[in-house]
């Protein structure tokens, strides 16, 4: 019989290619829909301290976004991956000077400073796939897992519509996001409501 975390890794496999199809047209659109959507969130307008994630592959493009918090006055935290699943929040300004990671993503030194998860107002976080009550399906390292108990706000997870799934394979530590944004609109699962925006 398989286990969640087998079922889990199976479906990571199966989106992951998925999503490298998705023609290059369709992931601009979904960019600027979900950047939009983010920006209109008036979680994103109180936040003063954001924690955001930095995208790469098919990944909803966040680049955009942090340069729109920076811009903003807003204190952009990022992650810095230690191993072992742990993974810790580091202050930055700009994106110059981040040198790439143990998975490829761009992380800052040691030197930046160093911000708690429960110091953010708002957490933008990734994932391979989330559903529609909005748990999310991770890269399968564990590090969000770890990080989003930890805060003490809102979290809005970023995903491709095409990859909205109606439920994802759950584990007893899994801890669903308060808010998911798709190109398609805003589903908010704790209290119901999906809003179609475009």
């Amino acid at each position: 019989m398989e286990t969640e975390k087998t079922t889990k890794q199976a479906l990571r496999t199966r989106l992951r290619a998925q999503a490298k199809t998705f023609e290059a047209e369709y992931l601009t659109r979904s960019d600027a829909a979900i950047e939009a959507l983010l920006f209109a969130l008036p979680e994103w307008s109180a936040a003063q301290s954001v924690f955001l994630y930095l995208s790469m592959g098919t990944e909803p493009e966040t680049r955009g976004i942090f340069k729109r918090a920076i811009a903003g006055g807003k204190r952009v935290g990022v992650p810095r991956c230690l191993g072992s699943g742990v993974m810790e929040s580091r202050a930055v300004a700009t994106l110059e000077g981040l040198t790439p990671g143990a998975f490829g993503i761009l992380e800052p030194g040691e030197t930046a400073p160093l911000l708690e998860a429960a110091a953010f107002d708002l957490v933008v976080a990734p994932c391979v796939a989330v559903d529609r009550n909005g748990f999310r399906l991770g890269n399968g390292g564990g590090y969000y897992d770890r990080f989003l108990p930890q805060a003490r706000c809102p979290v809005v997870c970023l995903c491709r519509g095409r990859l909205l799934q109606p439920e994802v394979p759950r584990e007893p530590f899994d801890v669903p996001v308060g808010i998911v944004l798709t190109e398609d609109g805003v589903i908010r699962p704790q209290d119901g409501r999906a809003a179609c925006i475009l």
